[in-house]
């Protein structure tokens, strides 16, 4: 059995106890897993991990308002599985925060559990709402990928949506141009530049996922910030998005790379763009700017060579 990682969402049944409610991949049939919904009924802590064989399960328990449940309350559990991958419990426990957090914003959430004939569930609009959330949020679990072990660091690549940060990305991973759904939340990659393994959380830019990136922002070793150059309508709310993060006093001192991309649609003003982005008032960082195209792949190995020889003296004389 290869690498895989499946999404579980279990609930309590009144009639026949715990039970998996949705799962994603849908097909994937393993009797071990439908163990993990029996912890739903234990006295156990609300978040916990539980390791059998080569799977790790890392587990949530909440709960929602229901006047048709036992004490009132729908006694949830959402569960990430890692079969063959890498355990990384903060970053894990906050993904599976967010997908509580979203799921009780679901608008009548607790309907879906009432059903009483189960073949009649599946048909309701409510269910079919859960299950596009559940599913989608499925979809945009971060995707890892290996890399051999050398000098590691952590950088977050930041910017407002469709300024092609995820295509620079796939560009540096696979040297191949593609043409990307817009990120959703945070897509995590693993690139090999010079003697140093930089894993990269791409994070979604628009608006509605700007609010989390902070989550996201503990223990980086450097910042990315991309801009839409043929996009002049947006530079303010670039700007504004740029300073906000910079400005974090836990970012202080951390080499800040600015990528002005999409040379091949605009020519750039040099002055123009240093002047409209403020680069002059952020302060206490290291700050370098590339034109860069994810298209012609002009610019982009040079600026990420910088910030990989940056981040390298950081963790040498640090």
């Amino acid at each position: 059995m290869g690498k895989l990682k499946i999404l579980m969402l279990s609930y309590f049944d009144t009639r026949v106890g715990p039970k998996v409610f949705l799962k994603a991949p849908e097909n994937f049939k393993d009797e071990k897993l439908e163990r993990i919904t029996q912890f739903l009924d234990l006295d156990t802590e609300a978040f916990f991990i539980h390791e059998f064989d080569k799977i790790k399960s890392i587990n949530y328990k909440f709960e929602i308002p229901s006047k048709r449940a036992r004490g009132n309350v729908e006694s949830l559990m959402v569960s990430i599985i890692l079969i063959e991958e890498e355990l990384q419990t903060d970053f894990l426990r906050e993904i599976l925060e967010q997908f509580i957090k979203d799921f009780k914003e679901i608008k009548a959430v607790a309907k879906v559990f009432n059903a009483l004939d189960p073949k009649q569930l599946v048909t309701t609009e409510k269910y079919l709402k859960v299950q596009k959330f559940f599913i989608h949020f499925y979809e945009f679990l971060p995707k890892q990928t290996n890399f051999t072990k050398k000098r590691k660091a952590s950088v977050f690549i930041f910017g407002l949506d469709f300024a092609g940060k995820t295509t620079i990305i796939n560009r540096l991973k696979e040297n191949v141009f593609t043409d990307p759904k817009p990120t959703t939340n945070i897509n995590i990659v693993r690139l090999l530049f010079e003697n140093l393994s930089i894993t990269a959380y791409d994070a979604g830019g628009q608006k509605q996922y700007r609010k989390i990136w902070k989550s996201y922002l503990k223990n980086q070793d450097a910042l990315v910030f991309t801009l839409d150059i043929a996009d002049p309508k947006r530079y303010e709310e670039a700007r504004q998005e740029l300073h906000r993060i910079a400005n974090l006093p836990e970012l202080r001192g951390l080499p800040l790379l600015i990528l002005f991309n999409k040379v091949d649609l605009k020519k750039p003003n040099v002055d123009s763009l240093m002047k409209e982005m403020k680069l002059n008032q952020i302060k206490n960082h290291r700050i370098n700017h590339f034109y860069t195209s994810a298209l012609t792949n002009e610019g982009i190995n040079e600026a990420f060579n910088w910030l990989a020889t940056e981040i390298l003296n950081s963790l040498v004389f640090s």
